[in-house]
């Protein structure tokens, strides 16, 4: 080292600092580097799975909560099961539609939500008729029973039920179903 110049004892100090440098970047650094870049990565599939299961939650909610009355559908839904549970229908009766002021959703603040109730009458055996209220209840549109009531006659039950559907509007106007109310609908 003595036999050195100051230029090659510089050189010398360099590639040695150099070398240095290479050893803990190879080591150490690229191994913390390497697991932020993991970590990043990580992050960049749960955001987009976040987003995936965001927008899954909101089809599901413009499903169970449209975007309009849709009186037709609500009155072929009661139809159905009062069918497939040998049930007699006897009157469906739709009511003003309100706004619902308590939301809770923060992701359906922009938009108000609106409640129907509808009065659903009914003729049949006890255990029908709730089936066909555990029907609503698994619907895909959310409802909401809000009473029951049960009279006894000598033959079947009389169900008095009240159901409200929800819907949602972007302007605070109330859409009926195809431009008709249903105010009220008897069957025999």
């Amino acid at each position: 080292m003595k036999n050195l110049s100051k230029r090659e004892k510089f050189l010398l100090f360099t590639a040695i600092a150099f070398m240095i440098l290479y050893l803990y970047y190879a080591y150490y650094l690229l191994f913390f580097l390497n697991k932020i870049r993991d970590l990043n990565m990580k992050i960049k599939e749960i955001e987009n799975n976040k987003y995936k299961y965001k927008s899954e939650e909101s089809i599901k909610l413009y499903t169970g909560i449209p975007k309009s009355e849709e009186s037709f559908k609500a009155i072929s839904d009661i139809k159905s099961f009062s069918d497939s549970f040998n049930l007699s229908l006897i009157r469906i009766d739709f009511k003003t539609p309100y706004e619902v002021k308590d939301i809770r959703y923060s992701s359906i603040k922009q938009m108000k939500l609106y409640a129907v109730p509808v009065e659903v009458i009914l003729n049949g055996g006890y255990e029908n008729i709730c089936n066909f209220i555990k029907s609503f209840e698994e619907n895909k549109r959310i409802c909401e029973i809000d009473s029951v009531q049960f009279k006894k006659s000598d033959v079947s039950f009389s169900a008095y039920i009240n159901i409200l559907y929800y819907f949602l509007t972007n302007d605070g106007e109330v859409e009926r179903g195809n431009g008709t109310q249903y105010e009220s609908i008897k069957y025999e």
